[in-house]
C-alpha cells in the first residue's frame, strides 16, 4: 500500500471512530459490528486472488503441498480469516494429507477442511481430491480459557 493510500484509510477510519459512543458497552458493540464488515469486506476482496493462489497446492509432491497449505492457513490468519466449511459452515483450515484405501494402503493425495466443533474439540469435516470450494469467512474468536479462573467462589 502506498503511504497516501495508508494515510487516506487512516484518516477515514479516525473520522469514524471519532463519531462512536463514548461509554464502554456501545462503544464496544459499534466497534464489533464494524470489525465484522472490515473481515467480511476483506473475505470478498481476497477470495479471488486466493483461488488461483490456492491453485500452486495442487502439486503431486506431499511435502511442498504441505508447504503451500500451510502458506495459505497463515496468510489467513494473518488477517483473522477462515475457509469456510461447505459442510458445517464453521471456520475451517485446510489440511493436505494422503488419501488410504481400507487396507491402509496409499491412493494418493488429497486435501481435507479441519474444523473445531461446539466442544472446541477439532475434527474432519470434509476431503476431496481436489481443492474443496474456497470460500472465506471471518475466523472464530479464540476462547479465552486461560484467563478464567479454575476455582469456583
Amino acid at each position: 500500500m502506498s503511504d497516501s493510500k495508508e494515510e487516506a484509510l487512516r484518516t477515514a477510519l479516525q473520522s469514524v471512530l471519532a463519531g462512536l459512543p463514548e461509554d464502554y458497552p456501545s462503544r464496544y458493540a459499534e466497534l464489533v459490528k464494524m470489525s465484522h464488515v472490515f473481515h467480511q469486506e476483506i473475505a470478498k476482496s481476497l477470495e479471488p486472488a486466493i483461488a488461483v493462489q490456492a491453485k500452486a497446492a495442487e502439486v503431486p509432491d506431499l511435502a511442498e503441498r504441505r508447504s503451500q497449505v500451510t502458506r495459505l492457513n497463515e496468510d489467513l490468519r494473518r488477517l483473522h480469516l477462515a475457509l469456510r466449511c461447505p459442510k458445517t459452515q464453521r471456520p475451517a483450515i485446510l489440511i493436505a494429507d494422503i488419501r488410504t484405501n481400507r487396507e491402509g494402503e496409499t491412493e494418493g493425495l488429497r486435501f481435507r477442511l479441519q474444523v473445531h466443533g461446539e466442544a472446541g474439540k477439532t475434527f474432519k469435516s470434509f476431503s476431496s481430491n481436489g481443492l474443496p470450494p474456497l470460500d472465506l469467512m471471518e475466523d472464530a474468536v479464540r476462547i479465552e480459557t486461560f484467563s478464567r479462573s479454575l476455582r469456583k467462589p
